[in-house]
C-alpha cells in the first residue's frame, strides 16, 4: 500500500508532466 503523501507526490508529478507537454504543444502550434 502506498501512503497518501507518496500518492500526492506522484499525482503532482504526473500533472506537471502533462502540463509541460501541453505547453510544448501550444508552442509548436503557434507557428
Amino acid at each position: 500500500e502506498i501512503e497518501p503523501e507518496a500518492k500526492q507526490n506522484l499525482a503532482r508529478e504526473m500533472i506537471g508532466k502533462m502540463a509541460s507537454i501541453f505547453e510544448e504543444q501550444l508552442k509548436t502550434d503557434d507557428k
